[in-house]
């Protein structure tokens, strides 16, 4: 059998594609508002909620989903199966808003509005 070679372009692209993954690019947005907002231990408590009831849910619920076969890849590139992912990022980030209003007393607006 012969080998599928990758094109440079090809890798390029995908370089590009993974860095502006809606996930990715939030990761950055969150660790650079944190930094440019907070201390570090404001960072740390700020950021690490939103990171294991969002961010974190999300990578495992797509990455389970195409080891399953259930999304074709990890851009979820089939518009029908994105569906079932938008319920759950839905669940997800209302669920840190929860937590985040009983935990502090307030709506976490920066997350609401992403």
């Amino acid at each position: 059998m012969e080998e599928k070679k990758t094109s440079l372009l090809h890798i390029i692209s995908r370089i590009i594609s993974d860095f502006f993954n809606p996930l990715v690019s939030l990761v950055i947005y969150f660790v650079y508002f944190s930094i440019q907002n907070y201390t570090f231990k404001e960072a740390f408590t700020h950021f690490l909620p939103i990171l294991l009831i969002t961010i974190l849910p999300v990578i495992i619920w797509i990455v389970w989903n195409v080891k399953t076969g259930r999304y074709t890849n990890m851009d979820v590139s089939n518009r029908v199966q994105r569906k079932t992912l938008y319920i759950f990022i839905a669940v997800c980030i209302d669920s840190y808003l929860t937590c985040n209003y009983i935990k502090n007393g307030y709506i976490d607006f920066v997350s609401l509005i992403n």
